[in-house]
């Protein structure tokens, strides 16, 4: 450390320190801070990064020399970074929530979401709310003449003729109300008629009672004569107690009144017993489009069979009904969607308002949530999307504890110690777990994956958090940045998407709360995070500005001064131009790492995490695939960055880039396979490098002359040995490797030098792989005769 102090200037007092420091290894301006350009509103652009700055982790002995650090990376195969998979993990992340989300607006809200007032407030939380007393003659009408009938609405029917007392259970939206009141219709209307011997001149009078009403408790006799009525409370009092006996009591009376009663219950109401001969557990819904089409009839006044033929002819109608019935039957907003076709209105119109009768939907059941450990899950599946379960159950642990510090002790909730099993937890979330293959460090495994069965909900949950719940935020960012840091790339890759997304709402909140600590922090899975982030505010045209422009600040290592070695930004910078921001614009990609690889001074530990983590960036733009993609575009794609590393390890190049793209290469070479096959997802796969060099001559030429250059580079012989003993063991492991292997290391060998030290190690391991070794062996006698 001596003699990297001795290089490094003393920062003044207007110079950055600790956090703000810049990385060892990288090029410094000599003479303290004389030469750096001139920094405009460099508080501004430094402030809130106030994150105490952390003390430099300590390495073992083993990782003290550089050499053997980038040996320890070959030697493992390169699996310890997961490359492959977080740039995989982020593109399912951006898709999932930014496009299946229903094409999220970056930078403006999600429709009315949050609003929750307006045209739908009251509606669509739960219950619809219905005033005790007469139903008027005009809501009857618009019921029963706009009425879609379900499959058991005729065993409403027949247990209220028989009975008198029909109890209907069903889930909400479900339309129970709308059938209570048209099989009551039905009866007493059909009844009347019979006594009169005509149809009778005026409808029975209908009436809601009150809804705490306890039926094991209702005296028949407060019934008037040729009534109808409804009960259907958001919760039924007493109905744990109620028995079919009560219900007997209750039907003499009515019978003798010639009254009915109809019972609206959901469907997760437990009863005193099954009340037999009562109790119609109603089914299915009716068809959603022939409740559309029945009030569209109903307003338009043409027939049904018009209806339904110009809904047939309406090309979106499926997707507005799938959006309106995503979380269930919702017979009150399909409904109200027939009423608005009827008046003619646009396509953009009905858009624009089915969006905002769904987000009403989501924020009244958002907020119907009272228990803080369910509003956790609820805020932790609006971030981990299709995440392992256990990740997800740890992560709303957490973010619950981080809630309850902010209350006051006497204020705290009590936490059962045993709470309400995780299928109910889940089913209240309106959440799902499936079970899916996912990569692990040895191969695929199943796990259990959850997820909100409405693909919208996790946007609609972050917009909602973010625009309503202000007093949320700091707990949620600190959140947020914790998460940053797991150990599981599927996690950090979600949380990359949320924060980007949340930082096209709150650019410099985010980039001063969040993206600052974390690539300060100078740990690789913050700094990984806080680069991936960028990916969502990078796709839109407003951000993208802004997001080239700090990454050029935090790439440019003349702005930094390094005293207490904090090269944060500048990795996350390197690590940005790779699944980050590069694939959006590869060309311009390869052009800023080409820069960022000019790593002068001596090689120190520092200057070997700035390689790996540019290497880990060129990987990413060399298997990176858009959804646009075809193979003739990818292998154009990977070529070019194959021609870029050749260019970077050309001789007349400085060497720390000659060192970065060679390491590069050897990242190539490790970390790349070929994909799994779906059939047989535990099939062995192959080095993507290696079978490409089957199949193409240029490829393998290019990966020859790489993998030369880098047997003949500096701190990375050892490296590009352990990488082919890597690959030697592999081709043991599995013979189909051996011949591209065999093909790859011939078009390596060019000089004399290169025969000796490779056939040198190749007998050393000749005794532990003696097939692929005496493969290779071959191969080099066969160069050496070719030379003879």
């Amino acid at each position: 450390m001596a003699e990297d102090d001795a290089r490094r200037p003393k920062a003044d007092a207007g110079g950055r320190s600790g956090q703000d420091a810049a990385p060892g290894g990288h090029r410094a301006p000599a003479g303290g801070d004389e030469g750096r350009r001139p920094q405009p509103d460099k508080q501004a652009r430094n402030q809130g990064a106030d994150t105490p700055a952390a003390d430099p982790p300590k390495v073992d002995g083993a990782r003290r020399d550089p050499e053997k650090r980038l040996r320890e990376f070959a030697k493992d195969g390169g699996r310890s970074q997961f490359a492959p998979q977080l740039g995989a993990e982020l593109n399912n992340s951006v898709l999932q929530l930014v496009v299946n989300g229903g094409n999220v607006v970056l930078g403006g809200r999600q429709g009315s979401v949050g609003s929750g007032v307006g045209a739908f407030a009251g509606q669509f939380g739960g219950q619809a709310t219905f005033e005790p007393g007469p139903v008027t003659a005009d809501e009857l009408a618009g019921i029963v003449g706009a009425y879609a009938r379900p499959e058991r609405f005729a065993d409403i029917v027949r247990v209220l003729t028989d009975r008198h007392v029909a109890v209907v259970q069903a889930p909400t939206g479900w339309g129970r109300t709308a059938a209570a009141l048209n099989a009551l219709h039905a009866v007493a209307h059909t009844e009347m008629a019979r006594r009169a011997g005509e149809k009778p001149t005026s409808d029975p009078e209908y009436r809601r009672l009150e809804p705490d009403t306890e039926l094991r408790h209702l005296d028949p006799e407060t019934f008037a004569a040729d009534t109808g009525h409804v009960l259907d409370p958001d919760i039924l009092v007493g109905s744990a107690g109620l028995r079919s006996h009560h219900l007997e009591r209750l039907a003499r009376g009515l019978r003798q009144k010639n009254a009915w009663l109809v019972v609206v219950a959901d469907d997760r109401t437990d009863f005193g017993d099954p009340l037999t001969g009562f109790r119609v557990d109603c089914g299915p819904p009716p068809d959603s489009v022939e409740v559309v089409a029945a009030h569209y009839a109903r307003v338009s006044d043409l027939s049904m069979s018009e209806c339904r033929s110009r809904l047939a002819e309406y090309g979106e109608i499926d997707m507005f009904v799938t959006a309106i019935c995503r979380d269930g039957h919702s017979a009150s907003g399909l409904a109200m969607l027939g009423e608005r076709l009827a008046m003619d209105k646009s396509g953009p119109e009905i858009q624009a308002w089915v969006n905002g009768l769904v987000s009403t939907r989501f924020v009244e059941w958002a907020r119907g949530y009272d228990s803080l450990e369910q509003r956790a899950l609820l805020l932790t599946l609006g971030v981990l999307i299709n995440v392992p379960y256990s990740a997800v159950s740890r992560a709303a642990l957490d973010l619950e504890k981080r809630l309850l510090s902010r209350v006051r002790a006497a204020d705290r909730p009590r936490r059962a110690l045993f709470p309400p099993d995780r299928s109910i937890r889940l089913a209240d979330a309106r959440a799902e777990i499936v079970n899916e293959l996912r990569p692990t460090y040895y191969g695929p495994a199943q796990v259990e994956v959850v997820r909100f069965r409405d693909p919208t909900y996790p946007a609609r949950v972050l917009d909602w958090v973010w625009h309503e719940q202000d007093v949320l935020h700091p707990a949620f960012l600190e959140w947020l940045c914790h998460l940053a840091g797991d150990s599981d790339p599927v996690v950090r890759a979600r949380v990359a998407t949320a924060i980007g997304l949340l930082s096209t709402w709150s650019f410099e909140e985010i980039r001063r709360e969040v993206l600052l600590p974390l690539a300060d922090t100078c740990r690789t899975e913050e700094i990984e995070t806080a680069a991936l982030a960028l990916r969502v505010p990078a796709i839109s045209r407003a951000f993208l500005p802004l997001v080239v422009e700090m990454l050029a600040d935090w790439g440019d290592w003349t702005s930094w001064l390094d005293d207490a070695d904090r090269p944060g930004r500048l990795w996350a910078a390197m690590r940005a131009w790779g699944s980050g921001v590069g694939p959006l614009d590869p060309e311009r990609a390869l052009r800023r790492l080409r820069e960022l690889a000019d790593i002068d001074g001596p090689v120190d530990l520092d200057t070997v995490v700035s390689m790996l983590t540019i290497s880990k960036s060129v990987l990413e733009l060399f298997d990176h695939k858009m959804p646009d993609d075809n193979a003739t575009t990818i292998l154009t794609r990977q070529i070019r960055v194959l021609k870029e590393l050749r260019i970077w390890t050309d001789d007349g190049e400085p060497i720390s880039r000659r060192r970065v793209g060679a390491l590069s290469f050897i990242q190539l070479l490790l970390d790349l396979d070929t994909p799994r096959d779906p059939a047989d997802p535990w099939a062995p796969t192959r080095p993507l490098l290696l079978m490409m060099s089957e199949q193409h001559q240029e490829i393998l030429q290019r990966v020859g002359l790489l993998w030369h250059r880098a047997f003949n580079t500096s701190y990375l012989r050892s490296a590009s040995m352990e990488s082919l003993r890597y690959l030697v063991g592999r081709a043991d492991r599995n013979p189909v490797i051996q011949p591209g292997l065999v093909e790859a290391v011939g078009a390596s060998v060019r000089t004399f030098e290169d025969l000796d030290r490779m056939g040198g190690s190749l007998q050393i391991w000749q005794k532990k792989y003696p097939r692929p070794v005496g493969a290779l062996l071959a191969k080099l006698e066969e160069i050496k005769a070719s030379e003879r």
